[in-house]
């Protein structure tokens, strides 16, 4: 599924590494690149499958292709409060709710911070490292 709300682009390629097939997947072409898989990038909001039988001569095709939903952005908050509350309750819905630790990754971004600090404060169990310059 690429991303349903078009922030980040997502690029996908077919290669070879050592000699066999890869379907490489980046939020950047240059690490397809330096991987040297030349990547295309997606259309936004779409569910894509890919064809990764090891040996098909249809490798890293795509098999079938949809939508994955429609948006309707309307805004119902008036205030900052009625913001954080929406943010606040927005990553409390993602959180998955099981009781093993959840490693999330996340860029150095200003949205991925807050994320994490939202995520931290309800569930202090998962770990939530942020690397720090990784984006282009």
């Amino acid at each position: 599924v690429t991303d349903v709300m078009a922030v980040r682009e997502l690029w996908v390629g077919v290669g070879t590494m050592g000699g066999r097939p890869v379907l490489g997947v980046a939020t950047f072409e240059s690490i397809l690149t330096r991987l040297g898989v030349d990547g295309q990038e997606q259309q936004q909001n779409r569910v894509v499958v890919w064809d990764l039988v090891h040996g098909s001569p249809d490798f890293g095709r795509v098999v079938r292709e949809h939508a994955y939903r429609e948006m309707k952005l309307r805004q119902y908050k008036e205030t900052f409060s009625d913001l954080k509350c929406a943010i606040r309750q927005a990553v409390q819905n993602r959180l998955p709710h099981v009781a093993v630790r959840v490693a999330v990754p996340m860029s150095s971004g200003m949205d991925s911070g807050v994320i994490a600090v939202l995520a931290d404060n309800m569930r202090s169990n998962n770990l939530y490292p942020i690397f720090d310059h990784h984006e282009d």
